[in-house]
């Protein structure tokens, strides 16, 4: 649930954005981290038996403790097309993170030929000082983040169809290297125009927010 406190950020918010119009989404590099697990725990697994097998099937669905190993990926977009994958090594805390921004970020932002907003979400290393100053000392203009509103990053939809499309053709990843490999196979492989139709969602997620009084949409 989005506390009260924050349904007022989140409505501010989308009140400045909506000024700017939709043509401003196409300046935005949008940018955040996700996990991702050898087993996702929670899911139903689907097996494929052989009917001379049936008797020897007994239906058990072995489960890893804790979701076997997990890789912590970091990834950009814009309007413009994909930015760079990251596999991390270790947590993300505010040296890592300034690390990636200063060998990752600020190439990509040259890259793009016209300024760009870095779009960056609320955790405590992205908000870190020495993070903060080096934003500053290298004009890196970020967006005013309201917290509790991943419905308004359109990133948290591409990593959800990454994750769905390396499940079902993949499988369970046997090691580390394995799915880190298979997430850039995913990654290198995203359409353009459906990348393109995020960026062109996001003036249809801040209405919809204003529409609801900054409470959680659909998105």
């Amino acid at each position: 649930m989005i506390l009260p406190r924050n349904q007022v950020k989140r409505l501010e918010f989308c009140e400045e954005m909506a000024n700017y119009g939709p043509s401003f989404w196409e300046t935005v590099i949008w940018s955040d981290e996700t996990t991702v697990r050898q087993m996702p725990q929670g899911k139903e697994i689907q097996v494929r038996v052989h009917s001379s097998n049936l008797d020897e099937f007994d239906g058990i669905n072995p489960q890893i403790h804790s979701g076997g190993f997990s890789v912590m990926f970091w990834g950009c977009f814009s309007k413009l097309g994909l930015g760079p994958l990251v596999a991390l090594e270790g947590t993300m805390n505010a040296q890592n993170y300034l690390n990636l921004l200063r060998e990752v970020v600020l190439p990509e932002l040259g890259a793009a030929g016209r300024p760009m907003v870095f779009m960056q979400d609320n955790v405590p290393c992205h908000k870190a000082r020495v993070v903060m100053d080096f934003l500053n000392e290298n004009n890196i203009e970020t967006l005013n983040w309201p917290p509790q509103s991943p419905d308004l990053n359109p990133i948290e939809n591409l990593w959800a169809v990454i994750k769905k499309r390396r499940q079902k053709k993949y499988g369970v990843p046997l090691t580390r290297v394995a799915l880190i490999e298979q997430i850039f196979d995913i990654w290198d492989n995203i359409e353009q125009d459906f990348i393109v139709k995020l960026a062109d969602s996001c003036n249809s997620r801040v209405n919809q927010v204003l529409k609801l009084k900054g409470k959680v949409s659909k998105y």
